[in-house]
């Protein structure tokens, strides 16, 4: 054998090959055919002390080798040798999300909360607005209580983000009686229900005349289906408007519902701050391993205007992403596709959207973004927003013997579940006989007489939980944590 580059490769002769080349050598320089190592004890001991030196020197040149492959190389290594096909390592990013700001009728439709606004979070987080925005653009919440309504003709006018319709109607109170106020109200829930006949979250309290729209029927906020603009001349009740927001350090740093706990420069008519979804977590700095995985996915997809492309433009070059999905329809040759995103800036989606657009295709959502174009033109990039579902999961059982699982049993029935959910992505459907499967595998075979997996979305009552498949929504994230799985034994 031999060491050194043999036909492309490197190549290195074991401790053992090396003594038996210097045993070889000798007898061919002394003319010994019957020399051996191991026969003479000092002259032998000599030469296995410099085989073993020769042995560490083509180590050495080995490691050196091994540091410029993708196998071998780490660190700043790793990076020159991706740089060279442009693939370059993700550094920590920040969270962000949408804070949602309440302000009441002494806010007018251009009251703006300013760029550089900081949202404290109860994660420690400072989160500050990537841009000044009136508290009209962006509504996600309306809300009248009808015995605060002055006696007035009011003005509405709402556009639908994602289609840019515009609706509006006058609506005039002209009495003081709770009759005229409820007649009121009823005719601005019909109003609302008509810019989108489909959303489910309006209600009218007629005990105590008060319209909610983008709550739910306990009153609770949960925001619009669609986000509106929502005008209103002169002003009438409180909006909840979203307003961007990224953290200002980087790292990983989650921020569940209702981590927004504050905010530092309260625009007029303010009455509350918060968030109905959850914020993106950012990330730490890219390891390794990661970075390996991600840069030979990335060198391998098509660097053109097809689905795998965007999608690798997207995580590569747009910080904050965290998951990326496209519903595509298809009318007369044109595709409108509808990117669902997860993470990162508003301007920097819509840049990399607008990099890797095919020709043929138009963007859809309910978020819009004007990108200057190189034939110094504006074009309107469209996407939307997706939010992360955390899930309830209850595992019911008996067992053969009645006795109730081990810890160690419940430990691994959790990480089992927990590692099928790793798995899931925007919009997918989930199968209950995997997850019955996770459980199931968990415990020795026949321990189980009878065993039921049931699922429902985190804030929904227990009453919801269903053996049936979940079909997440298009733009929702199903997740599970270890502290939403129960297991409750039902003894027979």
């Amino acid at each position: 054998m031999a060491s050194g580059f043999i036909d492309g490769n490197f190549q290195r002769d074991t401790l053992a090959d090396i003594i038996l080349s210097i045993e070889n050598d000798v007898k061919v320089a002394y003319n010994n055919p019957s020399f051996s190592i191991e026969d003479n004890e000092n002259i032998g001991q000599l030469l296995k002390m410099f085989a073993g030196r020769e042995n560490n020197i083509w180590q050495t040149i080995e490691q050196s080798y091994n540091v410029w492959r993708r196998n071998g190389a780490e660190g700043p290594f790793l990076d020159e040798i991706f740089a060279l096909s442009g693939v370059f390592r993700e550094a920590a990013t920040a969270g962000s999300g949408d804070a949602v700001v309440e302000t009441d009728s002494t806010a007018i439709d251009s009251t703006s909360v300013t760029v550089g606004t900081i949202f404290s979070g109860e994660n420690g987080g400072q989160y500050a607005a990537t841009s000044t925005q009136f508290v009209s653009s962006r509504v996600t919440g309306y809300r009248v209580v009808g015995n605060n309504v002055a006696l007035a003709t009011y003005n509405l006018s709402v556009e639908d983000l994602s289609t840019g319709t515009i609706y509006t109607q006058s609506f005039a109170l002209s009495s003081n009686t709770p009759t005229a106020r409820l007649n009121f109200l009823t005719s601005l829930q019909s109003f609302l229900e008509s810019v989108n006949p489909s959303e489910t979250n309006i209600q009218l309290d007629t005990t105590n005349l008060v319209l909610y729209w983008g709550f739910d029927e306990a009153f609770e906020l949960k925001g619009l289906e669609k986000t509106v603009k929502l005008l209103s001349t002169p002003s009438l009740g409180n909006r909840y408007s979203l307003i961007e927001c990224v953290n200002t350090e980087t790292g990983f740093n989650p921020l569940g519902v209702g981590g927004i706990a504050s905010i530092s420069i309260p625009p007029l008519g303010y009455v509350s701050v918060t968030n109905i979804s959850e914020f993106s977590s950012g990330s730490d700095v890219e390891t390794d391993a990661a970075f390996i995985e991600r840069a030979r996915s990335v060198s391998d997809s098509p660097r053109s205007a097809t689905r795998s492309a965007i999608i690798a433009g997207l995580l590569a070059n747009v910080d904050g992403i965290e998951k990326v999905k496209f519903d595509k329809v298809v009318n007369s040759g044109v595709v409108s596709i509808t990117p669902v995103i997860i993470g990162g800036e508003i301007a920097d989606i819509a840049e990399e959207l607008y990099r890797t657009q095919p020709i043929n295709n138009v963007y859809s959502g309910d978020i819009q973004y004007t990108v200057a174009t190189e034939d110094d033109d504006q074009e309107v990039i469209s996407f939307s927003r997706g939010t992360q579902q955390q899930l309830s999961v209850r595992v019911r059982y008996t067992t053969t013997n009645n006795t109730e699982l081990r810890t160690t049993e419940k430990d691994l029935a959790t990480n089992n579940l927990l590692d099928v959910s790793e798995e899931w992505q925007l919009g997918d459907k989930i199968f209950n006989f995997s997850l019955t499967s996770a459980v199931s595998a968990s415990t020795s075979y026949g321990r189980f007489s009878s065993l039921i997996v049931e699922v429902k979305k985190l804030e929904e009552p227990d009453t919801s939980y269903s053996s049936l498949d979940y079909q997440a929504a298009a733009t929702e994230l199903p997740d599970l944590l270890s502290t939403n799985i129960t297991f409750v034994q039902e003894v027979v």
